[in-house]
């Protein structure tokens, strides 16, 4: 009785560690893929963030002598704001963000691993780095020796298709 017993609770112990070690935390893949000057470069994220920021700006008066006791046009702009966290940093994206007047065109997809929730793409146009930040530890950053954030700043954003204004 007491070797079925001990049987029992190795094999429910052992099964109950396999599950653990099947266990992963990525659910979601997130990649990002940018086209610039005819090449393709594909970078892992861990984490995306999308925000809009709309300024009321006022249009200058063409000639103001002209124009005197008129009214200035209020302009909205927009900007939108990409906040990215990327698992590992390859050198041909670092080259992309190295210099200051790059502008770029990409699409960020989320996948559900499950299949459980629909996709998500959000093309983004004329996008530049706003800022760029790297964390190095002794610790692991998700199988990387570093954590990498950037913001980027773009002129037109499309989520799922659906153009934001």
């Amino acid at each position: 009785m007491k070797n079925l017993f001990k049987l029992s609770m190795l094999l429910l112990l052992g099964f109950a560690s396999l599950q653990a070690i099947g266990q992963t935390d990525e659910r979601n893949k997130i990649q990002m893929t940018i086209m610039h000057e005819g090449k393709t470069i594909t970078t892992e994220l861990s984490g995306v963030g999308f925000s809009i920021s709309r300024y009321k700006d006022l249009e200058p008066a063409a000639d103001a002598t002209a124009t005197a006791g008129t009214k200035e046009k209020t302009i909205i702009t927009g900007n939108y704001y990409l906040t990215l966290n990327i698992k590992k940093v390859n050198n041909d994206f670092l080259k992309l963000m190295s210099k200051k007047t790059t502008v770029f065109n990409g699409t960020i997809t989320v996948t559900d691993t499950y299949g459980k929730n629909a996709p998500k793409e959000i093309k983004f146009s004329n996008a530049s780095l706003e800022s760029y930040s790297d964390q190095f530890s002794t610790m692991s950053y998700e199988d990387a020796y570093s954590s990498s954030n950037i913001s980027l700043s773009a002129k037109s954003v499309t989520i799922n298709g659906i153009v934001m204004e």
